[in-house]
Formats: structure tokens, sequence, C-alpha cells
């Protein structure tokens, strides 16, 4: 059984070079016009893109098809604890990430017997039923317009919906300017303005090799539309779960329903047999659309292309077109 590659919403596009972390397209193919505009304005600048699937912004400007992917999660186990209204109890300290990216693990917040458990988990779902834990290097997005349905996600949405803490996250425009500068491929990091951490839905699920072995325990993160200042540079985006409706997520239910009270709950766990009951997921967009539409993002170094650097730096703001003339060689990275 193999996984739809329309799962993730990513481009299976046989003339582009695209890797497992980034998703980014390795070279720009075709220039579309161009701005006098500040280069730290998204809208101001060249988009390209390669052969198959085309997409327009909202000014009519291509883009890349939809990706979502690499986020931070900065801050210590006691302001996690704060925020997630759980204790966080990891055997290993979490320490600040400024560059997550598919593969390696990030604390998740799951279903529990008393307000859930955050466990560390491998980004990169692996279905159950999967032959072995290589395919999860796709599945690390999951559209939630088809998440309900789709062969590698739906037993998880029934039994494993979880809540993934993050306090900002990359997204890549692909665009060039007139001239010396900015071209190629801008990260952005896009934060809430106060930037505490934001709960973003995810899909859990435990999968064991057929010959005995250690089990994995692996997660992937839900997208939908994206809105406000991120649909200028994609046109996609994660989830993100106001506080008042997580328990909507992970318990299910509509308004007075199960998941009603705003906590996270003990639904959605995952465990063996059990299943969370129906979420609105109409309610959850809809909240996901006012938590997006109130993010801000801002251009960082080009540093953050690669998934090795993991500093402070890669979140500060700076000039495109000063960072691409001493930012060493871009090498083909890992996601988008």
């Amino acid at each position: 059984m193999d996984p739809d590659p329309e799962d993730t919403g990513c481009r299976r596009d046989p003339t582009a070079v695209e890797s497992v972390y980034t998703g980014e397209p390795a070279e720009p193919r075709e220039r579309l016009g161009s701005s006098d505009a500040a280069p730290a304005d998204p809208s101001a600048l060249v988009y390209v893109h390669l052969p198959g699937k085309v997409q327009r912004n909202r000014s009519g400007l291509l883009r890349d098809p939809p990706m979502c992917g690499r986020y931070t999660l900065t801050v210590d186990q006691e302001a996690l604890s704060a925020a997630l209204g759980v204790e966080v109890l990891l055997s290993e300290h979490p320490s600040p990430r400024y560059n997550v990216a598919p593969t390696q693990e990030a604390p998740v917040l799951v279903g529990g017997p008393v307000g859930g458990e955050v466990r560390r988990l491998r980004w990169g779902l692996v279905p159950s039923w999967a032959d072995e834990p290589s395919k999860g290097a796709r599945l690390i997005n999951a559209r939630s317009e088809t998440v309900a349905t789709k062969p590698s996600f739906r037993e998880a949405f029934r039994s494993g919906r979880c809540l993934v803490p993050a306090d900002g996250f990359y997204e890549w425009v692909t665009a060039q300017r007139d001239g010396p500068g900015a071209a190629g491929k801008i990260p952005w990091w896009i934060h809430a303005p106060d930037r505490r951490v934001l709960t973003l839905a995810g899909l859990h699920a435990r999968w064991a090799p057929a010959g005995g072995g250690p089990a994995l325990e692996t997660f992937t993160i839900l997208t939908c539309d994206a809105v406000g200042e991120i649909a200028r540079l994609h046109d996609r985006m994660p989830v993100v779960v106001p506080s008042e409706l997580r328990g909507v997520w992970m318990q299910g239910g509509g308004p007075g329903g199960p998941g009603s009270a705003g906590g996270p709950g003990p639904a959605g766990g995952g465990g063996e047999g059990d299943t969370a009951p129906e979420v609105d997921m109409g309610r959850l967009l809809d909240g996901a659309r006012r938590a997006g539409g109130a993010l801000r993002a801002h251009p960082v170094s080009r540093r953050v292309n690669r998934p090795g650097p993991d500093d402070p730096a890669l979140v500060e703001k700076v000039d495109p077109a000063g960072d691409a003339r001493s930012a060493p060689p871009v090498q083909t990275s890992l996601f988008d």
C-alpha cells in the first residue's frame, strides 16, 4: 500500500529537483516580472516556477506549489508546560530549537489520561501498515481538506490527533530582482507578534517492524489555505489551533460537545483501538484562519536552508539582498 502523493499537497514533478526536507526547487526556471519596491516586501519580488502545476497568489504572481515545513521551538521546558497547560516531563531537557527539520525528534502533545502528555516523536508520519519507515520522509504534512479519507492519514485522524508546539515556522519564496542581490530562495520566519508558543494540528502514529524490534513514533503537521501575511508568501500554512479550540481538535465535538472546554483533553491518544470523537473541522479551520491572520513574517538568513545550523541568529530579520551577497552557496537541502 503506497501513500498517495496528493496526501501532502506536494508536487511530484519529474523535471524538478526536490529534496526531502526542503521541497524547494533546485533552480528557478522562468522569470515573470519585476518591481522597484523594497526587497523585504514579498509582493515586490520576481516569482519563478518550475514546470508542472501552476498556481498564482492573490497578486497574480506565480509561486511554488504548496508545502509547509521547518519550524522553531525555542522555549524551555517550564515555559512549554505553561503554554500547553500540562506538565512536560521529558527525560532529556529540550534545548531551544531554531531549525527543526523532518526526520528529527521534537516534543508533541498527545492524548493521555490526565490532560495529555508530551512525548518526543519523529517528524514524518509512518503509517502502521507501511513496509518500512522511509515512507515517513514524504509524509511531513497532511492536507486538512482530505486528511480524513486519505489512506496514509485516516487511521491517525481517527485515533492519533495531537498538537505540535512551535513558536514560529519558515516558508521560502523563490524570487529574483533586477540586478545583483536577492535572487534565489528567500526564507521567511513566521511567528506571533509576541512570539508566544503556537499549537499546530498534527497526527501521530506508531510503527513497528514486522520482524520485531523497537517501535517508531512519528507525527505529521496539518496544512490549510494560507491567510493574511502568510498568503503573500505561500499558498499553504500549518493549521494553527487557538488555545480555546485545542480540545475540539484533540477530543472532537462541536459547540457544547466533548471538546468545548478548551483544554487538550485525553482523547485522540492513538492507543490500540482508541478512536477520538468526530471533530468539527469547519470550526477548527475557522479558528486556524483567525490565528493565522494574526501572524507576522520577516526575511531571515539563508543559513536556515540547510538543516545543520540551529542558533538564534536564524530568526533575526535580514535584508535579503545583503544576505544573498554574503551567504555561502546554498546546497540542495532537505525541506521547504
